[in-house]
């Protein structure tokens, strides 16, 4: 279950930019930060943000061995001597973000594979357990590390909808936050698809 401090912070929120994200946090001078991401050029931006405002970031890899992966960090970490910390953590190994998330009040949670369409062999293991599984295994070692206060995580407007044709049935014919996409598959868009039943997870398990 989710702590009373968390519980107050539920809701979607639109931002356009990675700076939208930060200003989210921007306001409580938390001391440290978490930014898990499989999609490190977002992840990037905000650790680079969070870091020149002078806070402690803590992020993961899934592997230490990738060294394009990690490399950027690197740099991060020589601009920033002893303020970010790397740690090892695979989205679908419960318990595996525990090291990273010590300590930290602030978790963004930006991680879910993308893949362009003609590279989607098989959408369900390609991107809907990650998404979905990875999601589960984030937000449940969030509810067993008493550090952590909030929690931002990211989705796309495609969990919102699916096809434009689909925003004429809305009310006024206007998309807002209210809305869940309910025209993609796993067959059909699973990129959309997974991020809809990945966000739905995070609910059921803050409502839990």
């Amino acid at each position: 279950m989710m702590s009373d401090a968390q519980s107050e912070l539920r809701g979607r929120i639109a931002c356009k930019t990675t700076a939208g994200l930060v200003r989210l946090v921007g306001n409580f001078f938390h001391d440290r930060y978490c930014a898990c991401d499989r999609r490190k050029r977002v992840a990037l931006e905000i650790i680079q943000q969070l870091l020149a405002s002078g806070r402690r970031v803590h992020t993961t890899v899934r592997d230490f061995r990738n060294e394009p992966k990690v490399r950027p960090l690197k740099h991060l970490q020589t601009r920033f001597p002893e303020r970010l910390q790397i740690f090892e953590a695979n989205l679908l190994s419960p318990r595996s973000f525990e090291p990273a998330m010590h300590g930290c009040t602030v978790v963004f949670h930006v991680a879910s594979p993308f893949l362009l369409p003609e590279k989607i062999k098989d959408g369900r293991r390609q991107l809907f357990e990650p998404a979905v599984d990875g999601t589960r295994n984030v937000l449940e070692t969030v509810n067993g590390t008493p550090s952590v206060t909030r929690v931002v995580m990211t989705s796309t407007i495609g969990a919102m909808f699916g096809d434009y044709i689909n925003v004429h049935q809305m009310k006024d014919e206007t998309l807002t936050e209210e809305h869940f996409n309910t025209s993609s598959t796993v067959e059909t868009y699973p990129y959309h698809f997974s991020k809809v039943e990945a966000e739905k997870e995070a609910w059921r398990i803050a409502k839990a």
